[in-house]
């Protein structure tokens, strides 16, 4: 992405600005009537925040104050940002008056799109690319942009620290878009973004559902809070069996006088039984009793007297026990006849004694429960009482219980990326020791002091939540020029390595007032560096705000190239205190 104009439709609101290969200076001037006048607010970074409303920054009084500040002056009016990917050229048109409804398209062919649905073209447009293998959402747009637009909006400590280049984004997520920037797979540091942040979402979640259940119901723990429920079980069970026979009431009037009459009848059953059962006892006995006869042992006492006389007694004899026999069989059919049917009475009478107490269980139990349930609407009442409690309760430690398993698979998983990253770096060790090298040789370009250490590096660190540490180091850096200068030249080595490695990333830097407090040796290196790049092939814009005063009129050292007449007129736009961006201070 390599940008062409900005300018208003209509004309008027403000000069055209052609931006160009190498250094485009937003440059304020002092007036020569009147040297005193502060260049503060004549418009320079307005200027920039023209540009990032038209990369579809958001537009509100805390995001964009200057511009806000402006909007009767820009109303009726659109701000026009023209640019070129690739070999197409093409054109955004956004305004204060409907800063939402967003007009883009190839040159000359504009398409009406609602602001997320133009964030969404507009990301694959830039960032997009086909062979990446990590991690691209087009909803990262405004993000990724925010490197190469760094304006000064408020006190903000910008240029503080390259690699958290937004303060209000952490680390954590920055080192998913550095990676992305720098062309390594980005796919570990989401995840870890992702889970971490669903962590941080949940744990808040176990501790307000826990203080919630604890104060509500007076519990301390999960423990016993299991207690409680199956207290109010028990609670609502015995209830609603009281309830039920409570309605029956009509049942039973006269519930005593029952109670008293079975009673008498199961006794009367159960006596009934008892004398049933003495005469199967006997029976039996009766039964059992043994009907044989030796005939033999009769004959041989009369075998003594008369031998004839024995034998026709014992003939008798058989005929007799013959017809003994024949009597006895009857007799025990008799019998078992008899014990059979006292058998039957006795299960009969067992089962009318099972009814009748049955019934008498029912009678004693609704008896208890008249005595116990004396108001039945303040029954029903505490009934949906704990079952409300006992559903409140239940939802919540079954949440807790959810959220505790989902909190521990997450961090299960954070954890095993640990292994996972070690295994990146040593994947990477070429492409990382490639960016140090870039870097390096930006730094030796720019710094005269090149026996120090300075350096790009990408480490390690299982203490720290990101697992990676992206740092950026030179000598001196706490120092604010050379801190600045830090920023400058990680920044060009994300820029630089992404005009060879990609055909549509931006082409553009835009520093809003870095060169403030950085020694004017660096200033002029920076510029002869950046001016030497397009002679290489490398188109880059470095779009910057300066002022004339200290760093400009004070003097350089022998390079004609960076005098003040050479800036103003190298500078894509001049503003004064008599000649500010919209006429007013912004």
């Amino acid at each position: 992405m390599y940008l062409i104009q900005l300018s208003s439709r209509p004309k008027g609101l403000f000069k055209t600005i052609n931006f160009k290969s190498g250094c485009n200076f937003i440059y304020g001037k002092k007036d020569e009537n009147n040297p005193k006048s502060s260049l503060n607010s004549i418009g320079k970074s307005t200027v920039l925040d023209l540009v990032d409303f038209c990369l579809l920054s958001s537009f509100t009084k805390s995001t964009s104050p200057r511009l806000d500040s402006a909007k009767e002056i820009m109303s009726g009016y659109e701000i026009v940002l023209d640019f070129k990917i690739g070999r197409k050229l093409y054109s955004i048109k956004r305004s204060v008056d409907n800063a939402k409804t967003i007009y883009f398209g190839e040159l000359g062919d504009y398409n009406q799109y609602h602001i997320d649905d133009a964030k969404g073209i507009l990301a694959n447009l830039i960032f997009s690319r086909k062979e990446y293998p990590g991690i691209f959402n087009p909803k990262f747009i405004r993000t990724l942009l925010g490197f190469y637009v760094k304006i000064h909006r408020f006190k903000k400590d910008l240029f503080s620290d390259p690699i958290k280049y937004i303060k209000e984004v952490s680390e954590l997520e920055l080192n998913v878009y550095h990676l992305f920037l720098l062309g390594l797979d980005n796919t570990l540091s989401f995840e870890n973004f992702e889970k971490r942040s669903e962590l941080k979402h949940i744990k808040p979640l176990i501790k307000e559902a826990k203080k919630y259940v604890a104060q509500k119901y007076n519990l301390d723990d999960i423990k016993t809070i299991s207690n409680e429920v199956n207290l109010l079980k028990h609670q609502i069970n015995s209830l609603e069996r009281s309830l039920k026979i409570f309605r029956l009431a009509d049942q039973y009037k006269n519930s005593e006088e029952e109670a008293n009459d079975l009673t008498k009848r199961i006794k009367e059953q159960l006596m009934e039984n008892v004398i049933s059962q003495k005469l199967i006892n006997d029976l039996k006995e009766s039964y059992e009793l043994d009907d044989k006869i030796n005939t033999n042992k009769i004959k041989r006492i009369y075998d003594e007297v008369n031998e004839s006389l024995s034998n026709k007694l014992k003939v008798s004899l058989d005929e007799a026990i013959d017809f003994r026999k024949k009597i006895s069989i009857s007799r025990k059919r008799f019998l078992l006849d008899e014990i059979n049917n006292l058998t039957k009475q006795i299960h009969q009478r067992d089962a009318i004694i099972k009814k009748l107490e049955d019934r008498r269980a029912q009678l004693f139990t609704f008896l208890h429960t008249q005595d116990a349930i004396t108001d039945l609407t303040q029954s029903y009442l505490i009934l949906n009482d704990k079952r409300i409690q006992l559903s409140e309760i239940q939802s919540n430690t079954n949440l807790i219980e959810e959220l505790e398993i989902k909190k521990t698979v997450l961090e299960n998983d954070i954890n095993k990326l640990k292994q996972k990253f070690l295994a990146f770096l040593r994947d990477n060790e070429d492409n990382i020791s490639k960016l140090f090298n870039l870097f390096y040789d930006i730094y030796t370009d720019i710094y005269i002091d090149k026996d120090k250490k300075a350096g790009f590096s990408i480490t390690g660190n299982s203490r720290k939540e990101k697992y990676l540490d992206i740092q950026v180091s030179v000598p001196d850096m706490f120092g604010k020029g050379k801190n600045h200068g830090r920023t400058l030249i990680y920044d060009l080595m994300v820029v630089i390595n992404n005009i060879v490695n990609t055909n549509n990333f931006p082409r553009f830097l835009i520093h809003d007032g870095i060169f403030d407090g950085m020694d004017k040796a660096h200033f002029i290196l920076i510029k002869q560096f950046i001016d030497s790049l397009p002679e290489q092939g490398i188109n880059i814009q470095y779009i910057t705000t300066i002022n004339e005063e200290g760093s400009l009129s004070e003097k350089f050292g022998n390079s004609e190239a960076v005098n003040p007449e050479t800036i103003e007129t190298e500078a894509v736009i001049v503003l004064t205190p008599s000649n500010k961006l919209l006429g007013e201070d912004f």
